[in-house]
């Protein structure tokens, strides 16, 4: 984490949150998207977490109910990026 945060920030002893918003502040730049989480698979590939979001995300989010955790395969779209395989 200190390497990834030093190589984004130029900071290594920055607060995972705060390099979480700059890094998802970069990937709407990059991808030229409004949006971007970040979300990790647990091992078995069952559950998928929201760690972190951008700004704009509740902005346009219309889902009254707003869990952290998710079970993968009712994820859709947004969950397909986790790299699944499957036929």
């Amino acid at each position: 984490m200190k390497q990834a945060t030093q190589v984004v920030t130029g900071n290594d002893s920055m607060p995972a949150k705060s390099f979480f918003n700059i890094m998802l502040g970069q990937v709407e730049r990059f991808m030229e998207c409004p949006i971007s989480y970040f979300a990790t698979v647990e091992k078995d590939e069952t559950m998928l977490i929201m760690r972190g979001w951008s700004r704009n995300v509740m902005a346009v989010c219309a889902s009254t109910d707003k869990p952290l955790v998710y079970k993968l395969e009712e994820t859709g779209v947004w969950g397909d990026a986790s790299g699944r395989e499957r036929p």
